[in-house]
């Protein structure tokens, strides 16, 4: 018998994990269309014995060397800074794993879009 679990996943998380240069657009999708606080959503840390879980978007792009989706969620806001379950930045992991490209983006992460209205009447 098959049992689901739930791990606390969204949809961002399995865009992402399943991206392979063909389905950018969704991920992009899905980030424009989430709260910056949702960015941040961890999965829940499994009982197993392999410590991991409690993964942000981000802490899978560094797993799984995504640096194109890694731009997106950095520019919408999305936290470099939080911890995973077994206390990894996503840039502890990229350093770990050798991901060069996400490495360089978590360090040096991309300005915030920022809208300036100013000179309109009525705004």
């Amino acid at each position: 018998m098959f049992v689901l679990q739930d791990i606390g996943e969204t949809a961002l998380h399995l865009a992402v994990i399943r991206e392979m240069g063909n389905s950018l657009h969704l991920v992009d999708f899905l980030v424009q269309n989430m709260p910056t606080q949702a960015l941040d959503k961890v999965t829940l840390a499994p009982s197993d014995s392999t410590g991991s879980g409690s993964n942000t978007v981000l802490h899978l792009c560094a797993l799984h060397d995504k640096p194109e989706c890694m731009k997106l969620l950095l520019r919408s806001g999305a936290d470099p800074t939080l911890r995973n379950a077994q206390d990894k930045t996503p840039l502890d992991i990229t350093q770990d794993r050798g991901h060069h490209s996400c490495e360089e983006l978590v360090s040096h992460p991309p300005v915030l879009a920022q809208f300036h209205c100013t000179g309109i009447r009525g705004l």
